[in-house]
């Protein structure tokens, strides 16, 4: 994948990003639909919703990766229903629970 986008402004994506960092891989941004997230700071992110989000990537949607770090197992599966609605496929999400 060119890009990777972390999903859920928490302390578990602040681990999962670290974790990729340490083994050599970039992440792109981070993604959170909460209003009162949408364009704040984020461990050097400017957070946006998963509109911006398809939006600023429509032209390579198929090379992306999205890593939802959510820990409730409905709101997993929500998020991962929206983005795959509107054009990812299940390939390109990654569900972590800690």
């Amino acid at each position: 994948y060119s890009s990777i986008y972390a999903y859920c402004r928490h302390k578990y994506t602040a681990a999962t990003i670290k974790a990729l960092n340490q083994n050599g891989y970039k992440v792109n941004g981070v993604i959170d639909d909460g209003k009162a997230y949408i364009n704040t700071n984020f461990l050097g992110f400017k957070t946006i919703n998963s509109y911006k989000f398809f939006d600023e990537n429509k032209k390579n949607i198929n090379d992306v990766l999205v890593i939802i770090t959510h820990q409730r197992e409905k709101t997993l599966d929500k998020i991962s229903d929206n983005l795959i609605s509107n054009g990812l496929k299940k390939r390109q999400i990654i569900k972590i629970k800690y």
